[in-house]
């Protein structure tokens, strides 16, 4: 008969292997960035459905953006803009907050 352990003493046991503490903190930042953006979509009422034809790609890709755990800063700028949105950066530091501005389009992709 085996004893079961805690929760805690299992996860100490597999966050203490080499990288996978790594792992498991990347694995979760992925999914909270999945239900943000799957929030969003959703606050603005959109389904994936039709923000992939504003987008010009694919439900599944859409899908894809949305659990993806390393987005090009394009992908989500393009996947804001289609909500109509825009992203503005900032670089916060201790002692300060410096705004990088708006993420814009690069205007050789936007129609003449």
């Amino acid at each position: 008969m085996s004893k079961q352990k805690p929760f805690g003493e299992l996860s100490e046991e597999v966050r203490s292997r080499p990288g996978a503490a790594e792992e498991i903190d990347a694995r979760k930042r992925a999914i909270v960035a999945a239900v943000r953006l799957n929030e969003l979509r959703k606050q603005r009422g959109q389904t994936q459905a039709q923000l992939a034809d504003l987008l010009g790609m694919t439900q599944a890709n859409v899908s894809r953006i949305e659990r993806s755990d390393n987005l090009y800063l394009s992908t989500l700028a393009d996947y804001v803009d289609a909500l109509g949105g825009h992203i503005e950066i900032n670089a916060v530091f201790d002692d300060d907050v410096v705004s990088l501005g708006p993420v814009e389009k690069d205007r050789s992709e936007l129609p003449a």
